[in-house]
């Protein structure tokens, strides 16, 4: 089976038990990490999507900030699945036990002009910052992020 072509870089496979609160990195090829969070494992609703953030914050090594803060965020909150870690993209690097102060305290995702939060459940209106409803897998959100660093698509 051929992997597809991704900026983010090939780390580890692994098919971790994956929880709230789980910082995982990211290789962009920049050579720098990039940290992001499992927010929920049970977004979506049946679906069980997890919801995640993805972090602004940058290091030359795995280990994570202290804090990683929803006011850092690169890209507004997403859903994914698991295929981030079984692909090897995604390594979860620190199990960490979700605060007060490391969730927005609304969640929003537009889809066709109306708003929805991570259960799937209407909003009356936008909030910020508000994401792209619906799942995308690490292909789409690797173009996603290159966007947000400014570093051009990896070619299809």
């Amino acid at each position: 089976m051929k992997l597809p072509t991704t900026n983010l870089q090939f780390i580890r496979r692994s098919r971790p038990k994956i929880e709230a609160g789980d910082i995982f990195v990211m290789h962009p090829p920049d050579g720098e990490f990039l940290f992001g969070r499992v927010i929920r494992t049970d977004a979506l609703g049946p679906m069980k999507a997890l919801l995640i953030y993805i972090y602004a914050d940058r290091a030359t090594k795995k280990d994570p900030p202290v804090a990683l803060s929803p006011s850092r965020l690169l890209i507004p909150p997403t859903f994914t699945n698991r295929r981030g870690w079984t692909h090897g993209v995604f390594q979860t690097v620190e199990k960490r036990p979700l605060g007060p102060d490391d969730v927005l305290d609304q969640h929003c995702f537009c889809v066709d002009g109306r708003y929805y939060d991570e259960d799937w459940q209407p909003r009356r209106e936008k909030s910020n910052p508000c994401g792209i409803g619906g799942l995308r897998g690490f292909e789409r959100l690797d173009d996603v992020i290159s966007d947000a660093l400014g570093i051009s698509r990896a070619p299809l």
